[in-house]
């Protein structure tokens, strides 16, 4: 599929990991099918899949995406309602493969590209659920990062326009151009950068029983354009459960416009490029492109008030929403990490609730006495059985990990962009032990044991390498 991919026969891997691994010496190894378009899985034994990257690379900028990849695993599988992979090892490379590859824990379940239950309302709604929590996780200060699709402000590209021009004998040009440009005119995300997944298609899902039961293939933290993680309400689902999907979520107006134009670079890009390499991708984005369109048909169809009201801005968040250094101490502020989010009517979902803050001015809550709480500005401390119920938003999910913060330490994450990969603090320094990517995190308990055993392999050659 790509220029510089190495193929790996199942042999020569169990081989180079019953070198470098000798504890793991024995095991079965089988290929996963997969219609992946980065790595290629392998499973080793019973509880472990091994990934080595279409595209071999070994680099010190490698091993650091890799180790960060591993580390943001551990953050999300805290956060998750859905099972996450977690790191084992990081193995070298091995004969006839020039590149480093990883070792991570097993997860049951199909993938979402294997299944058809493209009118699961319940899915649909189980997808958004993952969604919202992972955007509405703080950002830790960072901004826009380049990193997954949305970690960029959706924008016209050479690469879309050929592609519209090669895939003409397969779409419509016409209908195609005309789609991907009215999704440019759409009003950009008017606020900060959310944190996103970056890359939600079918293959990164699996479920089991007809319930979303984990998410696979963890990359880096992307920052940027919510509209983005909108792509599986086109890409995966119809009507009604397509309505299910962006209802849940909550972002509309352009949003909603925006993120028929991310499916679109997605679909548009790939159909040509896979046409002969990857047929489970290649029909993911014909049916993608396929739903676009009838769906543009169909908007083309409405009055132009309609579609002037479809295509309005997002409203910009409210003051109530921002927790700002004026309403409370620059230490609690520090600790918040608070980012503003979208309105709807007259409820406002601030990520300070899910960090133990409520703001009263928002959900109109009388103060009734002392109940236990601590007066912070505009806001309020709630205990932590209190906090989700206060908020309202999502009764079932687990409240944050609220984490007091050590004197001296500021507590803000270090920005993960590529171009200042050299001046970072090295995962597990003194400033990041409270706050991994910008999220709360509890080091102590097996993110430092990970730390530790990831260090062993990741030592200096000649160093022992085994678990």
């Amino acid at each position: 599929m790509h220029e510089g991919q190495v193929e790996v026969a199942p042999c020569d891997l169990a081989a180079a990991i019953a070198t470098q691994f000798a504890d793991l010496a024995g095991l079965s190894m089988a290929r996963v099918e997969s219609a992946g378009t980065v790595v290629a899985p392998f499973r080793v034994g019973d509880n472990l899949v091994a990934r080595l990257p279409l595209v071999p690379t070994h680099s010190d900028a490698a091993l650091y995406r890799m180790r960060r990849e591993q580390e943001y695993a551990l953050v999300l599988a805290d956060h998750l309602q859905i099972a996450v992979p977690r790191p084992f090892s990081i193995g070298e490379p091995l004969p006839g493969y020039p590149g480093i590859w990883s070792l991570w824990t097993w997860l049951p379940g199909l993938s979402l590209d294997r299944w058809s239950m493209d009118r699961d309302s319940r899915l649909a709604n189980e997808l958004a659920a993952v969604i919202r929590t992972i955007q509405e996780l703080p950002t830790g200060g960072r901004s826009w990062n380049g990193e997954g699709r949305g970690g960029r402000p959706l924008a016209d590209t050479r690469w879309v326009r050929e592609s519209i021009d090669r895939s003409a004998h397969l779409v419509d040009r016409h209908r195609a151009t005309a789609l991907w440009e009215r999704a440019l005119a759409a009003h950009p995300h008017p606020g900060p950068a959310l944190r996103l997944h970056g890359d939600p298609t079918p293959g990164n899902f699996l479920s089991s029983d007809g319930r979303l039961s984990g998410m696979v293939d963890v990359a880096l933290p992307s920052f940027g354009d919510p509209a983005a993680d909108l792509q599986p309400a086109w890409v995966l689902f119809e009507e009604p459960a397509r309505a299910a999907i962006l209802t849940a979520v909550g972002l509309g107006g352009a949003a909603r416009e925006r993120g028929r134009g991310w499916a679109f670079e997605m679909a548009i890009g790939g159909v040509h490029y896979y046409e002969k390499t990857n047929p489970v991708f290649f029909r993911q984005a014909m049916r993608t492109l396929e739903r676009l369109l009838a769906e543009g048909e169909s908007d083309e169809s409405d009055s132009a008030p309609d579609r002037k009201r479809r295509l309005k801005p997002e409203l910009s968040p409210s003051p109530t929403s921002v927790r700002s250094s004026a309403m409370c101490s620059e230490e609690d502020a520090n600790r918040l990490c608070c980012v503003p989010t979208q309105r709807f009517g007259t409820r406002h979902r601030v990520v300070a609730q899910q960090h133990g803050f409520v703001d009263r001015r928002a959900h109109h809550e009388p103060v009734k006495g002392r109940r236990r709480r601590e007066r912070v500005g505009d806001y309020e401390k709630a205990p932590p059985c209190q906090r989700l119920q206060d908020a309202g938003e999502r009764p079932n999910l687990p409240p944050r990990p609220v984490l007091e913060q050590r004197p001296g330490e500021s507590g803000k994450a270090p920005d993960l962009a590529d171009d200042q990969a050299s001046q970072l603090q090295q995962p597990g320094s003194q400033d990041d032990r409270e706050f991994v990517d910008g999220v709360p995190f509890e080091i102590g308990s097996h993110i430092g044991g990970y730390r530790r055993r990831l260090a062993q392999f990741i030592g200096a050659p000649g160093t022992a390498r085994h678990r």
